[in-house]
């Protein structure tokens, strides 16, 4: 179907549309990440995005026609951090994929903007066993497609919004609750200085390193042997 200069195909269809970061979410801060591990995600999982569709884009169009999202694709920054993403329209869910980037969504229904209004639709997820404390993850749409038989996205990328990372937004925390051999001595000599330098650091119960505590740790030994240079890392 050919375009005209007015923004519709020559069928009088809109290709105006587009997708933007919701204008009043906020993104979750500082995540205690632990307390999401779930394999199948519900509607009481993270909700850590939050995008909305508008038939028209910024203004009305010219058409009578919604606009229906059929699939989308995102590309998410730290996502070895995340272990299943998925869309949910309010408490129903829509979509979902084990994490990975880029993040396909295909064959979708049930996401649709009315003529000249809008739809909400959100990200949810949860989070692998092993992460990296302070990693902050960014979902960015790079392309999207709506149904032809109603208005379409003037770009590829529907706008190319992207969740916010300002700050601490998605930001996951590791709070330490137990400490971790890094390196152990390899010297098996009796009463001689243990070497390497035994050093340690501080974990959460997944082992996972937090990477914001900074106590001072003392390590000292008992029987034989003289431990000299601990640390802590």
């Amino acid at each position: 179907t050919a375009l005209t200069g007015n923004g519709t195909t020559s069928s009088g269809n809109s290709t105006s549309s587009d997708i933007i970061r919701h204008t009043t979410f906020t993104e979750p801060t500082n995540i205690t990440y632990a307390s999401y591990q779930e394999v199948d995600l519900t509607s009481a999982s993270l909700e850590v995005a939050k995008f909305t569709i508008r038939d028209g884009g910024a203004s009305s169009d010219a058409d009578a026609l919604s606009t229906t999202l059929t699939a989308i694709t995102f590309t998410v920054s730290n996502v070895s951090n995340l272990r299943r993403i998925a869309l949910y329209d309010g408490t129903t869910e829509i979509s979902e994929i084990v994490a990975a980037s880029p993040a396909v969504f295909s064959s979708l229904s049930g996401l649709a903007a009315a003529d000249n209004g809008s739809k909400d639709f959100s990200i949810r997820a949860s989070f692998l066993a092993t992460v990296t404390d302070n990693q902050q993850f960014q979902f960015t749409i790079t392309s999207a497609t709506a149904d032809g038989a109603g208005s379409t996205f003037a770009a590829a990328d529907a706008g190319a919004a992207a969740s916010s990372i300002t700050g601490d937004a998605n930001r996951i925390e590791v709070t330490a609750t137990q400490l971790g051999f890094v390196q152990q001595p390899t010297s098996t000599n009796v009463d001689a200085v243990i070497s390497p330098n035994v050093t340690v650091q501080s974990q959460d119960a997944n082992s996972n390193r937090d990477l914001d505590n900074t106590a001072t740790i003392t390590i000292t030994s008992t029987g034989c042997g003289t431990v000299t240079g601990g640390s802590a890392a």
